[in-house]
């Protein structure tokens, strides 16, 4: 891996248009799931109550929540946009390695995946510590509670991104693998976190909210209701899933025919 691989990748982020209108997405949905709960929430009592441990983690956890959604498409695009606009012909042809051209791609795109998650995380507990002094309720989360949600952010949209960057690789069809990996996440996950719990919490998308959402005094109890894996270990089953994922990009990667 050579800098001017890590130079081209960062520069094919920062330069597409996508990654700009994914950002102001991303701003909105902040606003929208983060920004706007603080205000309208109820103060007094309730599970939902801004004063409650739960609102406050549930609202503080939100902005890398929405940030690992625009984590894995940004991942997504950038290995099977490639493919879909034939631009990964030419890289190739300057650098022909190709493990060290997707090891530049997992460098940079888990930078920015990082990145992201720590501005959103930031949001995201900037705005429920000003809104519960606003508001004049105390605050429910200590330094270890904020600090166990901002490395969790963090960790969680880095390996979103990757997970997606992996994703898009095996098919290297952008439409197959965003429909793929957000029906996984958001309708069957769902559905099997209702139904079969126990097998729910060990999928990519429940394990990985278990790094994002760590747990409060209810001892592990998610938005659902059902009980799922503590930080550390859904922190470990999401990384496990995703380096399965480019693990197997990368051989598939090695010997496909690039047109």
């Amino acid at each position: 891996m050579t800098r001017d691989l890590l130079r081209s990748e960062w520069r094919k982020i920062r330069s597409t248009r996508t990654t700009f209108w994914l950002l102001i997405a991303l701003l909105g949905l902040e606003l929208l799931t983060v920004v706007l709960p603080v205000v309208v929430a109820p103060v007094g009592t309730g599970r939902f109550a801004l004063s409650g441990d739960f609102a406050q983690r549930t609202i503080a956890c939100t902005g890398a929540t929405v940030a690992g959604v625009v984590g894995i498409v940004l991942g997504v695009l950038g290995m099977a946009g490639e493919y879909r606009h034939r631009t990964l012909t030419g890289t190739l042809l300057v650098s022909p390695r190709r493990g060290r051209v997707l090891g530049a791609k997992v460098v940079v795109h888990g930078a920015v995946g990082a990145l992201i998650g720590a501005v959103a995380t930031a949001v995201s507990i900037g705005a429920v510590l000003a809104g519960v002094h606003l508001r004049g309720v105390p605050s429910a989360l200590n330094l270890a509670d904020l600090a166990a949600i901002a490395l969790g952010g963090i960790g969680y949209v880095l390996l979103a991104t990757l997970f997606g960057l992996g994703a898009g690789a095996l098919t290297g069809d952008p439409v197959i693998s965003l429909a793929g990996a957000l029906t996984l996440f958001f309708v069957i996950e769902t559905v099997l976190a209702g139904v079969a719990p126990g097998l729910a919490r060990w999928l990519p998308g429940q394990s990985g909210s278990a790094l994002a959402f760590p747990a409060g005094p209810d001892g592990g109890t998610g938005l659902t209701g059902a009980h799922v894996l503590s930080q550390p270990v859904g922190a470990a089953v999401f990384g496990g899933y995703t380096v399965l994922l480019l693990l197997g990009a990368f051989l598939l990667t090695r010997d496909r025919d690039i047109v």
